[in-house]
């Protein structure tokens, strides 16, 4: 599998210094783990922790599209699991579409190069100098430069939701996660279906939902 175009996904925690605990970092390496686990079949090499704070891996899907939703998604999946476990902590992101020369490692992210590589880690150093306008996440599709920023645009929005959300809302907002139902979200806490209605128009739980579908439709109906 040498020189292959291939989906590399990088992420590092944002003044981990300042934020990240010997708890937190245990917390963070078993999410690391646990999204392994979840996506196994379309991590080509396993999210590997590098330096402590942050984590690299190789995604391929079934065909190209698919191995850019399935990156997309882990982001999606990391965001939502780290939301209420490290509520002080945020991740920069990276997906980059591009070459890996050597073979790829599928026991530890480790021992790669290629310009993929290369550049998804001066994409992540680019993300933390904080001069763009979405400052936690870096998407480059290769030769779809305009998908690349309207995915990137789609993210921002996306943050903009998650961002009014608080901790001690993690279990309703776990649930709206799992169905976009207010019926079933009552019936499986026990609340009051008015309440939980209520609750998923001041949550954006909807306009959450709708970025997901947005996301996976730009990149189905484009060109690549």
């Amino acid at each position: 599998m040498k020189d292959t175009i291939s989906i590399v996904y990088m992420a590092d925690i944002i003044n981990s210094r300042e934020r990240l605990s010997s708890d937190d970092y245990v917390k963070f390496r078993n999410a690391v783990m646990k999204i392994n686990g979840m996506f196994s079949e379309f991590i080509l090499s396993p999210l590997t922790i590098t330096l402590g704070d942050e984590y690299q891996g190789v995604i391929k899907g079934r065909d190209r599209k698919d191995s850019i939703i399935k990156a997309l998604d882990i982001v999606f999946r990391v965001e939502e699991t780290l939301k209420f476990q490290l509520a002080s902590v945020e991740l920069r992101h990276v997906i980059y579409e591009g070459r890996i020369d050597t073979e790829i490692n599928e026991l530890i992210a480790h021992g790669m190069i290629g310009e993929a590589l290369t550049n998804a880690r001066q994409e992540l150093t680019e993300l933390k100098k904080g001069r763009r306008m979405c400052k936690r996440f870096s998407i480059h599709i290769q030769d779809e430069p305009l998908l690349s920023t309207q995915l990137e645009r789609c993210l921002f929005l996306n943050e903009s939701i998650t961002d009014r959300w608080k901790t001690n809302d993690s279990e309703i907002i776990t649930k709206f996660i799992e169905t976009n139902n207010y019926n079933e979200v009552a019936i499986a806490l026990g609340k009051d279906r008015s309440l939980m209605w209520r609750r998923q128009r001041s949550l954006w739980m909807r306009e959450y939902h709708e970025v997901k579908n947005l996301i996976h439709d730009m990149v189905i109906l484009s060109d690549i």
